[in-house]
């Protein structure tokens, strides 16, 4: 199956991120009545949005990202869990927004919440459900995934990213766990560095590749890419291309700020993921990011180029290129 775009929703472009539970419904609704115009019988495109808003906070102030297990405290155990419950009350109130709007459009949006189907070992994720993802592209219906709260086998539960839903469904879907253990997690690497974890994430991305092998991936947000500083900096400057090495390093440093409610990694685990699927795709897989309802993000979904436009691709370095 080939999937003309993999689409991220950042919660930073459909929410806004400091305000509790606040939509963006406006960009919500553009977005879903751009992507009514793309969709045809051979044009599949996957959706999967970010919190934003929607979930972080209840996350970070119940500690849901770090579980319950092992703690003897029953009273802190308990609100973990209702913590579980809360955020996945606010999360799956977004995915109902933007799988409404869809609908509206006339688009045959289907929401799918990881929890209950997806199952994670300290942070790993060793269970999932594809193939309800493939069975509904088959049938015609537009799936819109999201970040999750999911059962930890390690942990009793934690917080499944966005990025992550798009990296490992398909890893798993096609069987391949048992050639690359890393994706089994604690059983190979017992405490995970960062750049073991982005090992994970580079076998992960080649399985969705070999099973949906997007055209593209497409990150919206609500800045025109990725800059050199954080974009409130006076002197920040978009990067217009980010350039990956064979060995997965980037061409240039990029200066983050995150969220102090962000549990999922901000915009460095996006780069990282990124970096991913272009080295995994061996540059079958074009990767950009841009702003939501942009031209730029227009000409990505119709063309699969920025043609000109304000955003950022981020490229494989060729053999004889060298980083200045």
């Amino acid at each position: 199956m080939r999937v003309e775009c993999i689409i991220k929703l950042g919660g930073s472009a459909v929410t806004a991120k400091g305000v509790l539970e606040t939509e963006k419904l406006d960009e919500i609704r553009k977005f879903a009545e751009f992507l009514r115009l793309q969709i045809t019988d051979d044009r599949r495109f996957i959706v999967v949005h970010g919190a934003g808003s929607f979930g972080h906070f209840q996350a970070k102030e119940y500690g849901v990202a770090q579980g319950y297990h092992g703690n003897q405290d029953h009273v802190r155990s308990d609100r973990v869990k209702m913590g579980f419950c809360k955020t996945r009350v606010s999360v799956t109130k977004l995915n109902h927004i933007i799988v409404n709007e869809l609908v509206c459009q006339g688009v045959n949006a289907v929401g799918i919440s990881p929890c209950g189907s997806w199952v994670t070992d300290d942070g790993s994720v060793v269970q999932s459900d594809i193939d309800s993802i493939k069975d509904l592209l088959l049938e015609g219906y537009q799936p819109v995934m999201h970040g999750d709260c999911v059962l930890d086998r390690c942990k009793g539960c934690t917080i499944l990213s966005g990025d992550t839903v798009i990296e490992v469904c398909c890893l798993l879907g096609i069987g391949l766990g048992n050639y690359f253990p890393t994706v089994k997690g604690p059983a190979f690497f017992p405490f995970p560095t960062l750049w073991e974890l982005i090992l994970i994430f580079l076998f992960t991305f080649q399985k969705l590749c070999s099973v949906f092998r997007p055209k593209c991936v497409l990150f919206l947000a609500d800045v025109d890419g990725v800059y050199d500083k954080p974009p409130t900096d006076f002197a920040a400057q978009l990067l217009p291309v980010i350039t990956i090495g064979h060995d997965g390093e980037l061409s240039l440093p990029v200066a983050t700020t995150q969220q102090a409610h962000d549990v999922t990694g901000g915009i460095l685990k996006k780069l990282k993921t990124a970096a991913s699927i272009v080295r995994a795709s061996n540059r079958d897989t074009s990767v950009f990011i841009c702003r939501i309802n942009s031209l730029a993000a227009s000409n990505v979904m119709t063309n699969g180029k920025l043609l000109g436009e304000f955003g950022t691709e981020i490229k494989m370095q060729f053999s004889d290129e060298t980083f200045h």
